[in-house]
């Protein structure tokens, strides 16, 4: 499904298939050893998005929505957040702009080693489908769709789409 090199080249990380586990999504970790791939990670993940946060640690979507973080060095598996849809690191790694299950409030917080640190909720009322963050890590464009509250009537079409730049202080 996808491919994501490490900074340095040396480390892959492949999503695919897993034919064992019944066609659901595999993430793979790969040590790049000239033109072959020694395989020495494999687990099932819930989500699409995957990132590095350097050379030997990244970051991925359980099935169980935690956002879990895995360090290559040591083989350690870490929690970072629980009840996670969907993340976007910022390009420089010192934020993180997530969505929570089962609510339609987007946050922006502060990482720090494994640390997620002031939680702030930067939007709410769209459910993000896609999160940009702009090369200067100080502002996020969330695409998505507008979810009504239990007091509004549903209309008869599917919800609004949106897009919205949220600009950071």
């Amino acid at each position: 499904m996808s491919v994501n090199l490490a900074n340095d080249g040396r480390s892959v990380l492949l999503q695919l298939f897993g034919a064992k586990q019944g066609q659901k999504k595999v993430l793979t970790l790969g040590k790049v050893s000239g033109k072959n791939i020694e395989f020495q990670y494999e687990r099932q993940i819930g989500g699409d998005s995957v990132a590095w946060m350097n050379n030997d640690q990244f970051v991925f979507l359980g099935t169980d929505n935690s956002l879990y973080e895995y360090d290559q060095r040591n083989g350690e598996l870490s929690v970072i957040l629980e009840k996670v849809l969907d993340f976007e690191f910022s390009p420089d790694r010192k934020n993180i702009a997530y969505t929570v299950y089962d609510q339609n409030v987007t946050y922006v917080a502060k990482v720090q080693g494994r640390n997620i640190l002031y939680n702030e909720p930067v939007y709410r009322g769209i459910v993000p489908t896609h999160m940009y963050w702009n090369p200067n890590n100080k502002s996020v464009l969330l695409q998505g769709q507008k979810q009504l509250d239990s007091s509004q009537t549903a209309p008869t079409d599917s919800p609004s789409k949106e897009s919205l730049i949220i600009e950071l202080k």
